[in-house]
């Protein structure tokens, strides 16, 4: 979106703290960021760099030194914090000035505009916002994982600004603008109960009926995960903290405001891995006992949650800007990974827990494969088995299901496999000035 630059004197500036939580982090990442901080054009502002749980002197010592010699980055750190990335960020409000106004959350990845404050706050201002929530925009896209960024982008294009129609708006967890006084109201991030804080905190805004909204606005760039293994995981991550947050919450389907909430914690669920484990363990059971009307049947109904998945995000991902060649290749990182998480759901109907990951910001990780990449041989043992039942059709379609499958992963593993040009690609990126 188009920045307009709007003029604030700087005796008209509310306090801001910026909280940046960081744990176990590359130095030369954190500092960059700090210094993309530094670079604002707004007066009023401090830093608050809440280390947790870094046991290694080499990650936090040069973070330490470099803030000691910045007034207004403060840093503090703690050995051992209990509560993740919440629990740091309940740290950071008792720590932040008194005559704080706002506070903008940050990974330590993102690096800030040099108008980013000024643009947030006068947004918040002039709307009377509690909750401001900005896109995350990535600095290390390349000619390979330039999809797997475009199928992040979806979300704000499409849910993000939907929830703007019904003041429904969640926390995405970074570059995001509170309203301090509204914060303090709330029960806050000590009360946070899943490993997506950020979309507790939205609930928490909406339910105390604060003003939440979302701005197109690009306000810094951070840096996406670089192989398959950590997409995963993080994809893993949100799905399993929303399903917690959807069953700690009544939800009113009647409701515009709760629908749009749901969606937004259900952008990344899906069950198809589980309906075609059903459907194959059908057929190899029963191919003996149902009559083949049945099995007709059986294997049509089957087909329809991954023909509509498909038809419906094809559609979610249109943009007049884009070349078929380039929604294609989205659709298939999307597809891809939603078959690897489209798992990590069920235990958290059985009360299960999962522990916070924090997504690495180096590309260390060179193994991509993992066991749900074959997942396309469940739908060929599915055409055999409609082959061997005479059901030709049937066979052809579940076979151009897994070849669908299969094209997907192949692109997704060969877009965020590691290679050493571009990881050194993306070093440079991580650390050039904006």
């Amino acid at each position: 979106a188009k920045i307009v630059h709007h003029k604030m004197d700087a005796c008209e500036q509310p306090m801001v703290s910026i909280h940046i939580p960081i744990s176990n982090e590359p130095p030369e990442l954190v500092i960059r960021s700090l210094k993309a901080c530094l670079s604002q054009n707004y007066h009023n502002f401090e830093v608050i760099i809440l280390d947790n749980n870094t046991q290694d002197i080499n990650l936090w010592k040069p973070v330490e030194d470099f803030c000691r010699n910045h007034e207004i980055l403060k840093y503090h750190r703690y050995p051992k914090l209990e509560g993740f990335k919440a629990g740091a960020l309940d740290k950071c409000i008792h720590l932040s000035a008194r005559s704080t106004k706002y506070i903008m959350v940050i990974d330590a990845d993102y690096c800030l505009k040099t108008y980013a404050l000024k643009e947030a706050v006068i947004e918040a201002e002039k709307n009377q916002l509690d909750l401001l929530q900005f896109p995350q925009a990535y600095r290390n896209i390349n000619f390979r994982n330039e999809s797997l960024a475009m199928e992040y982008q979806h979300y704000f294009d499409i849910y993000a600004t939907a929830a703007n129609t019904d003041k429904a708006m969640l926390s995405t967890g970074t570059l995001c603008l509170f309203r301090f006084e509204s914060l303090k109201e709330l029960p806050g991030w000590k009360n946070c109960q899943t490993i997506t804080e950020d979309a507790e905190i939205g609930i928490q805004f909406i339910k105390a009926r604060k003003h939440t909204a979302f701005s197109p606005k690009i306000l810094g760039y951070g840096i996406m995960p670089q192989n398959a293994i950590d997409v995963g995981k993080q994809r893993a991550r949100w799905i399993f903290g929303n399903m917690h947050t959807l069953l700690n919450n009544k939800w009113n389907l009647g409701s515009k405001r709760d629908l749009n909430i749901i969606m937004q914690l259900t952008a990344w669920l899906n069950f198809l891995m589980p309906v075609y484990l059903a459907l194959f363990t059908l057929l190899l059971v029963g191919s003996q006992i149902y009559e083949k009307t049945e099995l007709n049947l059986i294997l049509i109904m089957g087909a329809i949650p991954f023909l509509i998945n498909l038809l419906g995000k094809s559609i979610l991902f249109y943009r007049p800007s884009l070349s078929r060649l380039e929604i294609l290749r989205t659709l298939a990182i999307h597809i891809h990974f939603n078959f690897r998480s489209s798992i990590v759901w069920l235990p958290c109907l059985l009360g299960g827990r999962k522990p916070f990951y924090r997504t690495p910001k180096d590309d260390k990780q060179r193994r991509n494969f993992q066991f749900t990449d074959v997942t396309c041989l469940l739908f060929f043992a599915i055409g055999i088995m409609a082959f061997m039942n005479d059901l030709v059709l049937h066979a052809t379609i579940y076979t151009l299901l897994g070849n669908v499958y299969l094209f997907s992963t192949l692109h997704t593993l060969n877009a965020l496999k590691y290679s050493e040009t571009s990881s050194r690609i993306n070093l440079k990126l991580q650390t050039n000035t904006l």
